[in-house]
Order: C-alpha cells, then structure tokens, then sequence
C-alpha cells in the first residue's frame, strides 16, 4: 500500500513539474500583462497540486508527519484557488498594470509590474507549515532508524523550500527576473525519484534474496517431506506448495478455499478440523491438527498440519500459515510398535502367572477337591433308605459355591491372559487392589508373607487400563516378595497404601522407604513446594519429580535450586517422563547407600575407646610406635596392642586401609571427634 501511493503520487508531482515548466516557459515570453496574469493563473494549479502531492507522499512514503498537518496544507492550497479563479486576476496579484523586459544570461524576461494579492499571506503560510511538517517527518523518520532517508529526501526537500524563498526576495529586490519555481520543483522531484529508484534496487535485491531463500525453504521442505500451506482467512483463499498439492491430488491452477479442503478430508475428521480451526482464530494459539484424506493413489493417507496464527493491529485473524507432513508410515508405525507392546503386555502377563503356576493350581484344586469329597458324600446319603434328602441339598448348596469359586479364579485369569486392546476408562483404586489381592493370597500364604492394604476413602478414579494397571501391581508385588528373601517371617510383610492428601502421605510415610515422589505444583491441602522442603528437612528425603501444568521459570528455577529432580510439564513425552523418574531412583539409591555406609562407618568408630581414637589420631598423623608412646605417656607395648585392637575393630588389615577408611569416614561426616585435629 505504501509503495503503490508513493508511486502514484510521484507520478502525479512530476507530471504537474512538467507542467508547471511549460506555463514558466510561457509566462517569461508573455507580451501583454493580461497574457501573463492567465498564465500565473493557471500555474497555481499544478503547483497546489504538487505541493498536495508531495506532503501526502511524504505521509504515505515514509510514514510520518502529522496528519492534521497534512489535511491542513492541502486545505490551504485549495483555499488559495478561490480568489485565483474568482476574485482576482490570480493569487498572486491584484491587478498587473505592466510588464517590464529584463535580459538574464542573454535571455530577455517579462516581469510583471502591479499590486500584490493580499490572498498571497495564505500561500507563504502554506509554505511555512509544509516546511515544518517535512521538518517533523524528517525527525520521526531520523528516530524509526531510517537516516538516509530522512538526510535525503527531507533535507533536500527543506533545501528546496528554503531555495525558494530566498529566489522569491531576489526576485522581489529586482535582482532575479523570476522565482524560477520550476527549478525548485525539479529538485524535489529528483529527489523523490531518487529514493523510489533505491526502493526499485533493493527490491530487486529483496527479490532475489527472496527467490534464493525459497529455494532453500523448498530445499529444506523436500528433504524434511513437508509441504508448505497459507489460508488468507480474509480472502478465504489457500495457498499450497507444490508438494502439498501432489498429497492432496489438486492442479496448480484450482483455486482452493476453506471448504473445499474440508471436502478433501475424511467425514469422520470434518468437524474435529472445523473445531480446531475455529478454536485457533478464536485464541491466541497455535494451530495443531492431524486428519485423515484419501489419497491421488486410493489409499488412506494420514496428514499432520501445524500452523501459526497472524492478526492485525485490531487482533483480527488475518493470514494462516504452516506446514504439513504426510504422516502415514509413521502412524503404520505406532500401530505396530502398539502391537508388539500389546504382544509383551500379554507375554509378562502369562509370565507373571507362570510365577503364580503353583498358588493358581492350589486355588482350583482346592474348590474342585472340594466338588469331589461332597459328590461321593451325596452318593452316600442316596444310597440310604429312605435316602437323606436335606443334607444332600446342603451338599448341593456347598457344590455350587465352590463351582463359584472355581470359576471366579479361572475367570481372573482368563482375563489376564487374554490379547486386548488397551481399553482407557475410570477404575477405583480399592477395586484394582482388591481383584489382585484374591489372585495374590495363595503366594502369599506359600512364602509365609502377608499383605497389608491402608488405602484411604475417597481416593479420586485412575484413567487407565484395568489389566495393565492391574498387571503393574502384580509385578511390583512379586518384586517385592523376591526382594524378602533371607527375611524373617515378621519381616516378611508388605504394605500398599494409598493417601487421599500430602499430609497424610508424610504422616504414613515410613523413613527408611525408598523410591521417589512425583508431584504436582498445586495440590489439595499442602502444595508441591511445601511437600519438597518438608521432605528435604526429614531423615530419608526422597527425589521429587513435578508434573504440573502450572508452572512459570522462577517457580521452576527455585524448585531446581530446592533438589528437585526435574521439573516437567504435563504435556512432557512419557520417554521424558520415565527418565525423569529413572534418574530420581537412581539418585535415591545411591543417597540411601551412602546413609547407610555412613551409619556403618559411625558403628565402626563408636567401638573404639577414647584410648584407642587417641592412638589413631597420631597413627593418622604418621607418628611411630615410639613417638605415641612418648606423646600419650604410655610404654610402646600398649601402642601396639591399642593398634591391633584399632585395626580389628575397623576391620582393616594394613596403615593405608586404616587411612582409607577414616578419609571415607570424614567424608561421610561418621567419624568422631578424635584426640588432637587430624588433617586428613
């Protein structure tokens, strides 16, 4: 728009610099003062209409100057043509009563000689608020960063202007036969012309930057198999690369809106595209999409569209554009990775029950022995005469309700066993528990462990699948009864519990519990930061993980500089995720490790008597038997004999493995105060 009125209004000023030349021309040769007075009337014309030409194209051109400003001086130079055309002979006199013949550089000029128009102040005004207005233009131009500009065009201008005062008081004081005002004209047009030819040159170099940068864009669009996409929402008009219309089976002349690329789309997919775009000029988001259309080929094709929204200065959805990505083999892909995870999913679940093989037969022996002592003890009572018929129905009743138990068993783990799909819903938390605690009895029993369930009433559903989740908990629990081996029966007990809130997590929490906590940031009752400081002030602080869907960077930063493992948001990838936690039990071990070689250490250390820690501390410091003995007033035999107790306590077997193991010590904080300060 800037460049179209620019051009249009050089054109316009060097069209009535023309003119305005040829009316000069004319006027200097004119013989009567009546000819004269037709002719400056005339030339008012052109020149109010260069001078509307050239503010607006200062406006439009370099986008400055005061609007007000503007309308003002096109308002004056249309005032001045009143009294031109209808009062007096022209603007510029009242009446010419002579003319006058001067030679100037051997030409002769006619000068007019009368009485000046008194409507001539509003053409000097004109004058004097278009030098001010170029003046302010030129100085927002200098401050927008564009100073050639500014130097050029606005300086030459107000040359211009200046220049024609100063040719207008030499003509006035007889010393110029005229104000040469074409002259003046044509200066500024030059200069117009001159910084509209820069445009034309570094549009032309834009251009070929332009061409160079597409091909590269295309380059890189084509190695990446992606296809670029504009939708000019206003124009409802949708612009596609070359690749993009090879996807969608279209001609490079078919022009395509809105809905005609929904037709191209599979109905299943319509609305959800329609709702996504109609979502993304509603908000200020980006735009992200996949769907699905059949193909120039025939076959179902999948495509993934990503797009950024641009508005204007009201906020109004103005221009769509993005890339899409033909997506087909990827999601063939993620179909048949699901499908070898639903195969794994099945192969650990029989494998899990493989593990159960002897409790599960015990539970359908058991009910099924039970079937065959009552058959032959009904067999019995009918044989009686008169047969007992009341005792064989209580039988009956017995028969049944261990063909129930039976049947629930076989049933829990047909479930198990079965290939499925994964099938997401709402499940309770106690249900889940309870359901894998009947299948889990029998194990339990066999390794002479129990199982203690504390979950609090409540709980909120878990979005999942009933026999992963389900296959989850059996594997942790039988995890957990390998990880029981060597215990004692009172040891051997393992504990679920499930808290509806943080403080009763902290209250439940056992210390010497390993593992991790993964937290959101806003939570009912004590939120994620409060629960990371408490757990850092305990004795077995656990790694904390945030999820949390709520997060801005000084809450991240403090979290982080708090200990926090990581801190991710819901919309992380699950692969993130997993190594988020992967890496906070790593951390716990290695943290409970350490807590553990420190208490070790301590136990160590509190076996010596302050005799003993007397003598290491001069051991440590490199003293001979001699030089302790004589230090701590004790005869060399009792050095000796204190030394071997030291290195039989600490279970050592030379000086460098004692010096070791205290270094350890002081590192882990487990050694005690010694006799004098040993520098280790």
């Amino acid at each position: 728009m800037r460049d179209s009125w620019g051009y249009l209004l050089f054109a316009i000023a060097a069209v009535s610099t023309a003119v305005i030349a040829m009316l000069e021309l004319n006027l200097i040769h004119a013989k009567t003062p009546q000819a004269y007075g037709e002719l400056l009337r005339w030339m008012h014309v052109p020149a109010g209409i260069l001078t509307v030409a050239l503010v607006w194209f200062i406006y439009f051109y370099l986008q400055a100057g005061r609007r007000w400003l503007a309308w003002t001086i096109t308002g004056l130079r249309m005032l001045i043509l009143l009294p031109n055309f209808l009062i007096y002979p022209n603007a510029t006199f009242a009446e010419i009563t002579g003319l006058r013949s001067e030679v100037f550089l051997g030409e002769t000029f006619s000068i007019p000689v009368g009485e000046a128009n008194p409507w001539r102040i509003i053409i000097h005004v004109g004058m004097l608020l278009l030098l001010l207005f170029v003046v302010d233009a030129a100085i927002t131009t200098w401050k927008q960063g564009h100073r050639r500009r500014a130097l050029v065009l606005g300086g030459m201008i107000i040359f211009a202007i200046l220049l024609g005062a100063f040719f207008s008081g030499l003509m006035a004081r007889g010393i110029l036969p005229g104000a040469f005002i074409s002259f003046i004209f044509m200066l500024i047009v030059l200069v117009m012309a001159f910084e509209l030819s820069m445009d034309l040159i570094c549009s032309r170099k834009l251009a070929r930057d332009l061409r160079q940068s597409q091909q590269r864009m295309n380059l890189a669009a084509s190695a990446a198999n992606l296809a670029l996409w504009e939708w000019d929402v206003i124009c409802d008009s949708i612009w596609v690369s070359e690749a993009g219309r090879e996807t969608l089976g279209i001609s490079e002349f078919e022009h395509m809106n809105f809905e005609n690329y929904l037709r191209l789309i599979h109905p299943d997919d319509r609305e959800a595209m329609r709702l996504t775009v109609n979502r993304t000029l509603a908000e200020n988001r980006d735009f992200q999409t996949e769907y699905r259309m059949m193909g120039p080929d025939s076959t179902m094709r999948c495509i993934a569209l990503f797009g950024q929204l641009e508005r204007d200065m009201r906020g109004k959805p103005v221009l769509l554009r993005g890339v899409s990505m033909d997506v087909t083999e990827r999601k063939q892909t993620e179909v048949e990775l699901q499908n070898q995870r639903n195969q794994l999913a099945h192969i650990t679940r029989v494998t899990s029950l493989g593990q159960l093989s002897s409790a599960l037969a015990h539970e359908i022996n058991q009910p099924l022995g039970a079937i065959l002592r009552n058959a032959e003890a009904a067999e019995l009572f009918l044989k009686q005469t008169p047969p007992d018929l009341e005792e064989v129905q209580e039988i009956l009743k017995d028969i049944r309700n261990d063909e129930q138990r039976a049947v629930s068993v076989i049933e829990r783990m047909r479930v198990m066993l079965k290939r499925r799909e994964m099938q997401l819903e709402a499940l309770a938390v106690n249900e889940l528990i309870s359901e894998i605690e009947k299948l889990f009895n029998t194990e339990l029993r066999m390794h002479h462990a129990s199982l203690r369930i504390d979950i609090a009433d409540g709980l909120p559903d878990v979005y999942g699948d009933r026999v992963h989740l389900q296959q989850v908990i059996l594997n942790l629990l039988l995890n957990s009864l390998d990880a029981m081996n060597g215990k004692t029966e009172e040891q051997r007990q393992i504990v679920i519990r499930a808290s509806q809130t943080t403080e009763d997590f902290l209250a439940q929490r056992t210390t010497d519990a390993g593992g991790c906590v993964v937290a959101d940031l806003q939570m009912p009752g004590m939120d994620g930061m409060a629960l990371q400081a408490t757990l850092a002030q305990s004795d077995n602080p656990l790694p904390i993980v945030f999820l949390t869907g709520n997060a801005d960077i000084p809450t991240s930063v403090r979290a982080m500089r708090s200990g926090a493992e990581d801190f991710l948001l819901k919309t992380a990838s699950k692969e993130d995720l997993l190594a988020a936690i992967e890496r906070a039990l790593m951390r716990d071990f290695y943290e409970r490790e350490t807590r553990r070689r420190q208490y070790h250490l301590a136990q160590l250390f509190t076996k010596l008597t302050p005799r003993e820690n007397e003598v290491l501390s001069h051991v440590l410091q490199g003293q001979l038997n001699k030089q302790i003995a004589a230090n701590l007033g004790i005869d060399e035999r009792s050095v000796k004999r204190h030394r071997s107790s030291i290195m039989k306590k600490l279970d050592v077997k030379s000086v460098v493995e004692l010096t070791q193991i205290c270094n350890e010590a002081q590192n882990h904080n487990a050694m005690p105060t010694l006799g004098d300060a040993v520098a280790l």
